[in-house]
């Protein structure tokens, strides 16, 4: 915004990044980082926007298959939709 010409006085920052934090900080779970290898069902879900059975569906893989090394390793996990695992991959830990 900043770029585009706009400007804050003293008094207007304060509650910028109160509203940046609350609506945006480390706090919010379906905002945060997930491990897909040790996190449980429900983390992975909400992380990465995923319904409650594909949640369970990677956790069962995992847990038959062993750890996941990348993105493509959670690609052949079955009912998992491979458009949802790459939208959210830049949120994906192993």
């Amino acid at each position: 915004m900043i770029e585009n010409g706009a400007s804050l006085n003293p008094d207007q920052w304060e509650p910028v990044v109160a509203y940046l934090a609350k609506n945006f900080g480390p706090d919010k779970p379906e905002l945060a980082k997930v491990n897909v290898n040790r996190d449980s069902a429900k983390e992975i879900s909400v992380a990465l926007r995923l319904t409650p059975a594909e949640g369970d569906a990677i956790v069962a893989y995992r847990a038959s298959k062993g750890s996941f090394k990348d993105v493509d390793d959670l690609r052949k996990v079955p009912g998992l939709d491979d458009k949802k695992i790459d939208s959210q991959k830049d949120r994906i830990g192993f």
